[in-house]
């Protein structure tokens, strides 16, 4: 549930592949990263093992990586493999902070609070967005530095991820969604998921009998919010076909059809 809805939907994916030099590299660019994910099993669990058959009596899990590498690594390759590894935790970050400031400055400030001004007010405000956001992050940390980050950082796609996918895929492949349906899927769907969430937390009996649920918690927020912005849509007016045209599945099969006669 998460994988998918993390490489259709996620803003950093998208905005980086709508910076593509052509549509074929963008649909190229999904299918490499495709492959490389076909590896993430093999990344996470062999070293997993090899490092429980070097060292059987590690304490705590989550030191059992870096132990692993600072026991087996030479020393220029240990400073090769942290250079590697900084440099894609930049990457990430940011990746992240651009796709933030450009939803918060495009879709929020720009849409409710200042429209028409010019690029460089909205460059200036999304700088401004950039570094609250990297604030915010660093006090983030520090307040959950007890947690698992793993574990913590899949809690929270788990909230919004479940509903964004619903709403990805039926706006896509169902013609009669609508932006109505969509947003109280959307707003349902994520105060589903913080309800699982606190409830599982914090009731007497925990409603999923496992450590870590996101995944369970993803998939019942999806169907939710997929039933919900199914229901909603019914409910309200239906988009103009014109609006619709070259977005969902069923105008882009017809008009590529058209085409080919």
């Amino acid at each position: 549930m998460l994988a998918p809805a993390y490489w259709i939907g996620n803003q950093a994916i998208v905005q980086r592949c709508l910076g593509a030099r052509s549509e074929f590299e963008a649909k190229a660019s999904f299918m490499w990263g495709a492959i490389l994910k076909t590896f993430i099993p093999f990344i996470m669990v062999v070293p997993g093992i090899l490092a429980l058959a070097h060292n059987p009596n590690i304490p705590d899990a989550d030191q059992a990586l870096p132990i692993l590498i600072r026991d087996v690594l030479p020393v220029g390759v240990l400073g090769i493999f942290f250079a590697a590894f900084l440099a894609a935790l930049m990457s990430s970050v940011d990746s992240c902070l651009n796709s933030a400031a450009t939803l918060i400055t495009k879709d929020v400030y720009e849409q409710y609070i200042h429209p028409h001004a010019s690029d460089r007010h909205y460059l200036i405000v999304g700088r401004i967005v950039t570094i609250l956001a990297i604030v915010f992050a660093v006090y983030f940390a520090i307040w959950v530095q007890r947690e698992s980050i793993y574990a913590m950082i899949q809690t929270l796609l788990s909230i919004f991820q479940g509903p964004s996918l619903a709403i990805i895929l039926l706006g896509v492949l169902w013609w009669r969604t609508t932006g109505i349906g969509a947003f109280a899927g959307l707003v349902g769907g994520i105060a589903f998921s913080c309800s699982l969430t606190l409830i599982n937390n914090y009731a007497a009996q925990p409603i999923f009998q496992i450590q870590d649920p996101f995944l369970y918690i993803a998939w019942w927020s999806f169907v939710f919010a997929l039933i919900l912005t199914a229901a909603v849509s019914l409910l309200t007016p239906p988009e103009p076909q014109e609006k619709l045209a070259g977005l969902v599945h069923r105008y882009v099969m017809r008009d590529d059809y058209a085409k080919s006669r």
